[in-house]
């Protein structure tokens, strides 16, 4: 007996007869959809699909709904206006926690929407926004990211210093830091991770690490953090370069903090 071992290879012209070359306009139109967020029993998902507006020069997000069974056709959660991102779905898969803002820029909330039915609730309104919410596997807590200024490490005082700040006149940078500037965003203002968690039912806010002034992963701080099976503590990674930076900041460690007392 033999076995053919022939190969074939079919070649595709470069340039389909009547079309015309691909520009950057065309790729600008093709929405980019991003990491999926998938249910608890794995029959449907979250995904974050954006689009660009040219004229604008803007990009908007929004949250559909897609059944990996094909049970339904992608169902929109969110309206076109906002940009809403990072969803995390509830334990029980009743709920979608996600960030929320009316542009990439401004200031991100974090938000709950229930898939039942009703309106987006915005849980935080915190001076510089919220980062990658995670819940707790009680689905009664909901972790986040929220950037402080050093030296103003409580919501309070980072508020008031970002008011101080936006009244003085002079705009310009100065730092004596070796690192102060990742790609489009300044790093001499003083910001700040801070892991917070949020009691859905009394409201209750806990910072759980009030000390830090590490940064997290400059290029993207989501990913950076999981919280514990049985939700009793969360492991995260922060860089271990301090002030001012002389060493290279690209080098992190694996830390641990206590969640904060489990709900009963």
């Amino acid at each position: 007996m033999s076995v053919s071992t022939r190969t074939t290879r079919t070649v595709h012209p470069a340039v389909r007869p009547g079309g015309r070359p691909l520009t950057a306009e065309d790729l600008w139109r093709i929405p980019r959809v991003g990491a999926p967020a998938a249910a608890p029993d794995g029959t449907w998902a979250v995904i974050p699909v954006t689009t660009y507006d040219l004229e604008k020069n803007e990009g908007k997000t929004r949250l559909w709904m897609v059944s990996a069974t094909a049970a339904f056709e992608p169902r929109p959660l969110t309206a076109p206006d906002l940009t809403s991102t990072a969803p995390r779905i509830s334990p029980d898969g009743t709920r979608v926690a996600f960030v929320r803002s009316a542009t990439r820029r401004r200031r991100r909330s974090s938000t709950i929407l229930p898939l039942d039915g009703g309106e987006a609730e915005k849980v935080t309104d915190l001076p510089l926004g919220v980062i990658d919410p995670r819940w707790f596997p009680d689905g009664l807590r909901v972790a986040f990211l929220a950037p402080l200024i050093a030296g103003h490490l409580t919501i309070e005082q980072t508020k008031a210093r970002i008011e101080e700040r936006d009244k003085d006149p002079v705009k310009a940078h100065v730092t004596e830091d070796r690192i102060y500037r990742y790609w489009d965003t300044w790093l001499d203002g003083g910001e700040v991770p801070h892991l917070f968690v949020l009691d859905l039912e009394t409201r209750e806010l806990k910072d759980l690490t009030p000390t830090s002034t590490r940064w997290f992963e400059l290029m993207d701080p989501e990913g950076q953090y999981d919280i514990s099976p049985d939700g009793t503590e969360i492991a995260f990674s922060a860089n271990v370069s301090q002030p001012p930076h002389r060493a290279c900041a690209g080098r992190s460690t694996r830390c641990r903090s206590p969640a904060a007392s489990q709900r009963a």
